[in-house]
């Protein structure tokens, strides 16, 4: 199927036309200013892993990471051996 983009049908956002129903596609910038209106986050609003542990702050989230890329590396290593 073939995405085509149409022409603007208001300013700064772009209609997608893929199959039988356009559908409306907002920019980045559109996405953004939405953000912009939104309250702060509260104290819950954080990441929860599947083991269940929040993800509440930069040092955490970055140990995450670390854990995940660490595993992609694993999975490397052994597809790699396996040939």
């Amino acid at each position: 199927m073939t995405l085509e983009l149409a022409p603007a049908c208001a300013p700064g956002t772009l209609t997608r036309v893929s199959g039988p129903t356009p559908r409306k596609v907002i920019t980045g910038d559109a996405w953004r200013d939405m953000g912009r209106s939104l309250p702060p986050p509260t104290d819950d609003d954080v990441s929860i892993t599947k083991d269940g542990r929040r993800l509440d702050t930069k040092e955490k989230v970055l140990e995450f990471l670390a854990e995940l890329e660490a595993e992609r590396e694993a999975e490397r290593a052994g597809s790699a051996a396996g040939e």
